[in-house]
């Protein structure tokens, strides 16, 4: 019997709603023979938006294994999962920005004999600096840290033992990471970003509380429209 908890439709489309959004960008801004092209540097300041997918990791798969504990057993997780970040920022001259950005981390499951399964997805609101070294008049390779709000929905469920528990956490940590871009031409980037999220919270399960602990690895490739 397949326990499998379902995602949400609206979580499917977004995978469609941020392609459909950036290839539209890309195309008003592609380099078009018939204008008169822009010239100039490729750095500067300014605001920008953008998107991108890519690999969750959880450190240990923490929050799952917690949560098994707190539920009454335990189990071994799955510490891998799709994620999706969605972020805007300003930059201020050549090396530094300001940037934002929202992140779902997917979820993390575990399966048990009893046809049981645990989950947590992970959410998160970040705001932080972001210093950059340009490498010539193209690239740039930048840090990133800052503050992350996070948001964890926990689940224990078992069709075959009438079990459905559920609980949440929330809590605020610190975020930091890195990467590299490369910008295609004035007003279009591409990005690869390294983001780690750290989770230590106390979170309600069942009326019981427990401690979750996990760092949360995204590594995702991104396009930004730049104005």
């Amino acid at each position: 019997m397949n326990t499998q908890p379902k995602r949400s439709p609206e979580l499917h489309r977004i995978p469609l709603m941020i392609a459909t959004t950036l290839v539209g960008g890309i195309l008003l801004y592609m380099p078009n023979p018939g204008r008169a092209q822009q010239t100039g540097p490729t750095h500067g300041g300014g605001p920008y938006i953008g998107a991108g997918i890519g690999l969750t990791k959880y450190s240990d798969a923490g929050i799952v294994a917690d949560a098994c504990t707190a539920f009454g057993f335990s189990c071994d997780a799955d510490d891998s999962d799709r994620g999706l970040k969605v972020f805007a920022g300003y930059q201020f001259g050549d090396y530094i920005a300001v940037e934002g950005s929202y992140a779902n981390l997917g979820t993390t499951r575990a399966e048990l004999p009893a046809t049981i399964t645990t989950t947590a997805e992970v959410r998160t609101l970040n705001l932080g600096v972001v210093p950059r070294f340009p490498i010539g008049d193209r690239a740039a390779i930048f840090a990133k840290a800052g503050l992350s709000a996070w948001y964890a929905d926990l689940t224990a469920k078992s069709e075959s033992l009438g079990l459905s528990e559920s609980g949440d956490g929330a809590g605020t940590n610190i975020t930091f990471g890195a990467g590299v871009s490369y910008r295609l031409n004035n007003n279009v980037s591409v990005r690869l970003d390294w983001d780690r999220y750290k989770i230590d919270e106390d979170v309600k399960v069942d009326g019981a509380t427990v401690n979750v602990g996990s760092d949360i690895d995204l590594f995702s490739a991104n396009i930004s429209l730049n104005f």
